[in-house]
C-alpha cells in the first residue's frame, strides 16, 4: 500500500487560498436568487473542490444531482402536489423537539427572525405555510444542485 501525503512547497501561494476564518465568518445561507443560472464552468469548479472535502475513511459518501430549467419546475410541482396531499416525506429526519436547552432557544430565535424578515407573524398560519412552501420551490433558484450524503 502506498500512502501519498500532500506537502506545501515554496511555490505554494497561501495568499491565493481563502483562509478558514474568512470562509467561516462570511458564509451565508441564501433564500432568494436572481434568475441568472450559474455557468457550467463554475459548477464544475465547485464540484472539483467538493471532491477534495474530507470524509470518513475517504468514502466520499455523496451523490450529486443537478436539476435546472423545466425539470426543476416539474420537480417543484411534484413536491408541492405531494405536500398538499399530505404525502410529502423528507429524506431526512427533522424533529423540532430534539432541540433542547440553549439549542431550542437559538432555533426559535432564528425562526422568529426568518419569518419576521418576510413580514410573516407567528399567528399568520397561511403566511407561514406559504413561507415554508418556498423550500419546495427551491427558493425560486433558476438551477439547483444538491449533494446527498449517505449515512451507514
Amino acid at each position: 500500500m502506498t500512502i501519498s501525503i500532500a506537502r506545501f512547497d515554496a511555490d505554494t501561494a497561501v495568499d491565493d487560498t481563502l483562509q478558514f476564518q474568512k470562509t467561516a465568518r462570511t458564509r451565508r445561507s441564501f433564500r432568494g436568487f436572481l434568475d441568472t443560472s450559474v455557468p457550467d464552468h463554475i459548477i464544475q469548479e465547485v464540484l472539483k473542490d467538493a471532491q477534495c472535502a474530507p470524509s470518513n475513511c475517504n468514502t466520499q459518501p455523496w451523490d450529486v444531482h443537478i436539476v435546472r430549467g423545466q425539470k426543476l419546475k416539474e420537480l417543484s410541482q411534484i413536491l408541492h402536489a405531494k405536500n398538499t396531499a399530505g404525502e410529502f416525506t423528507p429524506d431526512f429526519s427533522f424533529d423540532m423537539d430534539a432541540f433542547y436547552g440553549p439549542y431550542g432557544g437559538r432555533k426559535n430565535a432564528q425562526g422568529k427572525a426568518y419569518y419576521e424578515a418576510m413580514n410573516v407573524m407567528r399567528e399568520d398560519k397561511e403566511g407561514r405555510r406559504r413561507a415554508a412552501a418556498l423550500n419546495l420551490s427551491f427558493f425560486n433558484a433558476p438551477g439547483r444542485f444538491s449533494i446527498y450524503a449517505s449515512v451507514w
